[in-house]
């Protein structure tokens, strides 16, 4: 992959798209007119059930009270993100779904793709959109599978719990590539699991895994021509374990630095 066309460039963010009040009144809205129906997973042939997502959705089209607020914020991100990616066009939408999720709710990985069981133009969308309308759902329990291909990528994760949330994280990281830059920090109460396997060169790693209540583990495998610098940081008074494997040709040996305890 060219570096000048690394998956990173393509993620944008944008801060207060809408204000905090306008998302308020959206979820205020819908929270006690909708009629919310149990989303299902489907591939653009057939409907394959629930077993892949847990959540409750509703459509939001023109006549529908905050469209015209929601579609003004997408406007205003797509015009700014068609403007730095000039290969790419928006020439429609779909409808804007609001996806609720209760405690327990998931959608597995999965690609976007627009299907009949949606009432939406079948095919493949250039770009998706996700508007986050409140940040208060901390849980915990989370899981993230990652895996990237390519060089010069920066990539940062945090897994967190709020302080009534016991269940832990999950972190799993397939690299295949040189020259990137890799920061995981998971922490507060739960256990704390990750496995990451990295081939190829100069790839700098830090991980941090804090907090009580449950053990701590790293699985670890660095294999490339030239080092990869490892920073592994496991903190706490709970049990701590881990499995690292190098396979290192560098004259003078490759940088790992492992700490444990308080």
């Amino acid at each position: 992959m060219n570096t000048s066309q690394q998956l990173s460039d393509y993620i944008f963010f944008y801060p207060d798209v809408l204000d905090s009040k306008t998302c308020d009144w959206i979820i205020n809205r819908y929270e006690t007119t909708a009629e919310w129906k149990d989303s299902t997973f489907a591939t653009a042939y057939k409907n394959t059930g629930n077993s892949k997502v847990s959540m409750q959705e509703y459509w939001i089209g023109k006549p529908s009270p905050y469209y015209k607020e929601i579609k003004e914020g997408f406007d205003y991100c797509v015009d700014d993100y068609t403007s730095v990616h000039t290969n790419i066009k928006s020439i429609d939408y779909t409808d804007f779904r609001i996806n609720r999720y209760t405690d327990g709710g998931f959608m597995q990985s999965h690609i976007d793709n627009i299907h009949h069981s949606h009432g939406q133009k079948q095919g493949y969308p250039h770009l998706t959109s996700l508007l986050f309308l409140n940040d208060d759902y901390e849980g915990g329990g989370h899981e993230i599978d990652i895996q990237m291909y390519g060089d010069y990528n920066q990539l940062a994760v945090q897994q967190t719990n709020q302080t009534t949330a016991t269940e832990g994280h999950w972190f799993g990281l397939h690299l295949s590539g040189d020259n990137n830059q890799v920061q995981i920090k998971q922490q507060s109460s739960g256990a704390k699991n990750i496995d990451l396997t990295i081939y190829n060169d100069y790839n700098d790693v830090f991980i941090r895994q804090k907090g009580a209540g449950a053990t701590h583990n790293a699985n670890i495998t660095l294999d490339g021509l030239y080092g990869t610098d490892l920073i592994l940081k496991q903190l706490g008074t709970t049990n701590q374990t881990y499995n690292l494997s190098v396979d290192c040709i560098t004259i003078g040996g490759c940088s790992v630095d492992v700490q444990q305890g308080q």
